[in-house]
């Protein structure tokens, strides 16, 4: 039989299964994680780093970080984040 799917996802379908997910997991909804900042970048926009621990690694973008001048990550931070 032909296989007439693509083998590829289009942005909106893996943003929408993504979404689904999300909306389904209660506990995903609202999450604190702990890791280490590593390969932290400052922009005028945004921040942008990585969070990882020894087996895994999550890359992190922040916007509105001016609204928390008191704290600025490093690599090296051991940090908690929301979201």
């Amino acid at each position: 039989m032909l296989n007439t799917n693509p083998p590829y996802l289009r942005v909106r379908e893996i943003n929408t299964y993504a979404k689904n997910v999300l909306d389904e997991q209660a506990f995903l909804q609202h999450v604190t994680i702990r890791g280490e900042v590593s390969n932290f970048k400052k922009y005028p926009t945004a921040l942008y780093f990585s969070i990882k621990d020894q087996e895994a690694r999550l890359n992190v973008v922040m916007f509105l970080y001016k609204q928390f001048p008191a704290y600025l990550p490093k690599d090296g931070d051991d940090v908690l984040i929301t979201g």
